[in-house]
């Protein structure tokens, strides 16, 4: 009986602080803004994303990190990340898989990743703002509290952006820290 309640209590603790998440992660322009571009006879501009793992010594670097230095050649920051990057555009991905059994997930693990920060070259001209305050960057937390689907199955993560933002489904809950 001791030790049943000891091991209840410790299930209780892990599910209380969460755990590290791993998903099926699609990203891919968003359907309007593939509607809009194929009515008015227009291509897909190039667009570069990258999802990057940030471990907690690492997250205020990546916080206040100018995007647009981020996407810049030769980028001593970007050249050094643990990341993967995905195509879109002419030529280019439709929709980019990283699938939750991919090795940049066990690289991410074995680095004690905190956060995936997906990092869009979106067309156009933005002002660099920290956080995601920056519609090109959205900070992804990888704990189970931040995700109420995972638990009950949901292991898929659909990442969209159009030429104004990149941002993530409704399933995730960016409150709890």
């Amino acid at each position: 009986m001791r030790q049943g309640l000891c091991v209840a209590a410790i299930m209780s603790g892990l599910l209380a602080t969460g755990c590290f998440t791993q998903f099926n992660t699609h990203v891919q322009p968003d359907n309007r803004w593939q509607r809009e571009l194929q009515a008015s006879g227009k291509t897909m501009p190039s667009v570069e994303v990258d999802l990057v793992g940030v471990n907690a010594t690492e997250f205020q670097a990546y916080f206040g990190y100018s995007v647009t230095k981020w996407f810049t050649s030769g980028d001593p920051l970007y050249s050094s990340a643990s990341k993967t990057s995905k195509e879109f555009g002419k030529g280019h991905l439709v929709v980019a898989v990283v699938g939750r059994d991919a090795d940049i997930w066990q690289e991410w693990r074995n680095r004690r990743v905190t956060h995936v920060f997906v990092m869009a070259h979106l067309p156009g001209t933005f002002e660099d703002k920290p956080g995601d305050a920056d519609p090109r960057r959205l900070i992804l937390r990888l704990n189970t509290d931040n995700w109420p689907e995972y638990c009950w199955g949901n292991m898929n993560l659909q990442i969209f952006f159009n030429a104004g933002k990149v941002y993530c489904t409704d399933n995730y809950n960016s409150k709890p820290q």
